[in-house]
């Protein structure tokens, strides 16, 4: 920001000044006691403010808030893929009117910015991509200003987007910009025209639930075991063990898929394909296929009774169809 001092109208320092991530400046200004200070955004593009008074309102502890309005707005994030890369797209509306575009400075390519470079907690997050790691993501130079200003991201008037890399395997990506964070995880919407917004991520949780119910199934079959087959070793032990290897894999497998409604647009790089149901039944239907050497009987009808109940979890818990994309 600039601070203006003036003596009975007349200008006589003007004073650039940065501040920490509270708004509070990071150096103290000296000024005559009797001038009047202006303190005033130095770039009306990013954002505006200014307050003006005597030196003594602005020296009170007490003194009110400067308050400031962002001239662009970080809006919605969304993924999609390009050329089978993960890419996000994080879309935002420079609310200066046109043909104003305005130069956001980097907090990674701006030294003033990220001040101590060894130590993140103190950078200043002015304009910030992170993922989860912190490690800093820029803009590609297409996004940057021209020379002298490559470490600023330019931002055209009204509604654009930009897009970087994102691999969710380092976890959320987080853009900071002018105090608001737009949070980007695998639970992200696919962007409109290129999977349709309307698409949802197969929430991680659900998927667990394969695993789950399948334990529930194993615990019940160990315990009934347990009771009537004193001497000798269960042969659900062995079977039990590899149906949740089994599921675990086919559940991984599934991680990262979408659910779409019927007549959506998918990316090229996706494709629909069956729920694997049959498959995941006939996992769990294997925990049951050597019969018990004690009370045959009562294994045939708890595998029954089991089995069916996990398939009816998967016809009521999981689509017929679900979307997938390259990884």
């Amino acid at each position: 920001m600039e601070v203006v001092e003036e003596i009975q109208t007349t200008p006589i320092a003007i004073h650039e000044v940065l501040t920490d991530k509270d708004g509070k400046p990071l150096n103290q200004i000296q000024v005559d006691s009797s001038s009047d200070i202006t303190i005033q955004s130095i770039d009306t593009t990013i954002a505006k403010f200014a307050a003006s008074g005597p030196a003594s309102e602005f020296a009170d502890p007490l003194a009110p808030a400067v308050v400031a309005t962002p001239m662009i707005d970080s809006m919605v994030a969304c993924r999609t893929l390009v050329e089978g890369t993960p890419i996000v797209e994080f879309k935002y509306n420079n609310m200066n009117e046109a043909p104003t575009e305005a130069l956001v400075p980097i907090t990674g390519l701006s030294p003033d910015l990220y001040r101590t470079p060894e130590t993140p907690l103190d950078d200043l997050l002015l304009n910030s991509i992170r993922s989860g790691d912190n490690n800093e993501v820029i803009p590609d130079v297409t996004n940057r200003g021209a020379t002298p200003n490559e470490s600023s991201q330019l931002f055209i008037s009204g509604e654009g987007a930009f897009r970087v890399p994102y691999d969710t395997g380092f976890g959320p990506l987080t853009w900071s910009f002018l105090g608001k964070e737009t949070v980007v995880d695998g639970s992200t919407s696919l962007c409109e025209g290129e999977g349709t917004i309307r698409c949802e991520l197969l929430s991680p949780e659900l998927i667990e639930r394969l695993v789950t119910e399948l334990r529930n199934t194993v615990s019940g079959t160990l315990k009934a075991a347990s009771k009537v087959m004193r001497l000798g070793r269960s042969p659900y032990l062995k079977s039990s063990a590899k149906a949740i290897r089994d599921v675990k894999r086919q559940a991984n497998e599934l991680l990262g898929a979408y659910v779409c409604p019927s007549g959506a647009t998918i990316p090229n790089s996706c494709s629909t394909i069956k729920f694997p149901a049959t498959q995941l039944a006939t996992t769990h239907d294997g925990i049951f296929r050597r019969p018990s050497p004690v009370k045959p009987g009562i294994f045939l009808k708890l595998g029954k009774t089991y089995n069916t109940r996990y398939r009816r979890f998967l016809a009521r818990t999981f689509p017929r169809d679900i979307v997938m994309c390259n990884k």
